[in-house]
């Protein structure tokens, strides 16, 4: 029993003498585990801040608030005046873009609109857009809408529905009549738009088409800005039979003797049985045509002192279909955005970068390793750059949401993972 009994005491005082060493070796051991982790937290710290300066970058955006009176798929021609010069539609839409403005075709509503136009490092490659739309330095063909324009700069003459509709196209400002045969003429298209340009002495006359529309959008602008003239158009027209100005001038055409009428207005049509052609003015216009000989000469006289547009439509039906485009929308831009995230293509850059030369650039130490990943909403690696496996040793992680924004400006949260040992 006594043997027994010294038998239990040597049983714990051996205990007791192992825990103590115990307990002085992680005494002991504690300072370099704390230093180690530390000097890991650091790293990892820097190697944080090193992938987020190198795959951060930036993208613009600028909104074209639209308020629309109409709700329709409408060609849209809004002022672009910023110098940016990777640009595209937020949402990839195919644009033409000239004369300091964007031209796009959009689906919009009655009332508020938005669209974004964007801008970055990267290039924006169009869409290929499908329009019945065929252009030439001289002439414009939307077979769809039976539609054929001749162009020497200005409007030469239009065939729509088989029939000659325009010739005889003239301009003056100040009663002065531009020569086209001094003016420089110039000719610019794309799948989705052409323009015709005449550049005067005294003013520039811009003329753009749109695939699949068969109206003439047309800008002028006088040389000297500011100052007040007086712009009229002078066009021939043939085979229509009405006209409509408002309730109170409207009827059929007489050729019979010569009739002429006169008034101020932003609008006017003139169409048959097939469909007719719209003038609309920005500002209220003095309006005169006279009928005779199976032809009508009009005039339409506007104020300009800064860039005026008018539009030229050819429609299906009567004045009816042309009426919701007096004023059919206003389009303004607003402020600039600078959007921040990082870049999947720069993430992608640095996945495929020589891992010595990125330790060495980054500082890391050469004793020492990393990884990241990218990892998307279901937790799968968008990017794993894993250039060395670790072995048994500590791996200290770090793991963290982090924005991602496309070239588009649009923005998803993704999770980064970084390790080190």
């Amino acid at each position: 029993m006594g043997k027994k009994g010294a038998i239990e005491v040597d049983w714990i005082v051996s205990l007791a003498i192992f825990l103590i060493y115990l307990t002085m070796f992680f005494l002991y051991l504690r300072p370099f585990t704390e230093e180690q982790t530390e000097a890991s937290e650091v790293l990892l710290a820097g190697l944080e801040s090193s992938l987020k300066e190198n795959a951060t970058w930036h993208v613009q955006r600028a909104p074209l608030f639209i308020h629309s009176n109409i709700t329709s798929l409408e060609p849209i021609i809004a002022p672009f005046l910023l110098s940016w010069e990777n640009i595209s539609m937020a949402d990839n839409a195919s644009f033409y873009r000239q004369e300091n403005k964007l031209i796009f075709k959009s689906n919009i509503s009655t009332g508020p609109n938005v669209k974004w136009v964007v801008s970055s490092e990267e290039q924006y490659p169009q869409q290929y857009v499908l329009t019945d739309l065929d252009a030439t330095a001289s002439d414009v063909t939307i077979d769809s809408q039976r539609f054929k324009a001749e162009f020497d700069g200005l409007l030469k003459s239009v065939v729509h529905f088989e029939k000659q509709r325009v010739s005889g196209f003239n301009i003056s400002l100040d009663s002065g009549f531009i020569s086209q045969e001094s003016a420089v003429k110039e000719f610019n298209f794309s799948d989705l738009a052409a323009k015709y340009k005449l550049s005067a002495e005294t003013v520039n006359h811009t003329t753009f088409v749109v695939g699949d529309f068969p109206r003439l959008f047309n800008y002028v602008e006088p040389r000297q800005t500011f100052e007040q003239h007086n712009f009229t158009l002078f066009v021939t027209l043939h085979n229509y039979t009405s006209y409509y100005i408002d309730n109170s001038l409207s009827g059929m055409l007489n050729f019979t003797k010569q009739t002429c009428q006169e008034k101020s207005s932003d609008y006017i049509d003139f169409y048959d049985s097939l469909g007719g052609v719209s003038f609309i003015t920005d500002e209220i216009s003095t309006i005169s045509f006279c009928a005779g000989n199976d032809s009508v000469s009009l005039s339409v006289s506007m104020p300009l002192n800064k860039e005026m547009n008018y539009n030229i439509i050819f429609h299906t039906g009567d004045y009816t279909k042309t009426q919701k485009y007096i004023n059919p929308y206003s389009i303004r831009m607003g402020l600039l955005e600078n959007l921040t995230g990082m870049s999947i293509p720069l993430i992608e850059e640095l996945n495929a970068s020589d891992y010595a030369n990125l330790k060495e650039a980054w500082g890391y130490p050469s004793g020492r390793d990393f990884s990241f990943q990218l990892l998307n909403e279901s937790g799968e690696p968008l990017v794993n750059y894993t250039p060395a496996t670790p072995g048994t040793v500590n791996v200290f992680t770090r793991e963290f949401e982090e924005v991602v924004l496309d070239k588009y400006g649009n923005k998803v949260k993704y999770k980064l993972r970084i390790k080190g040992w």
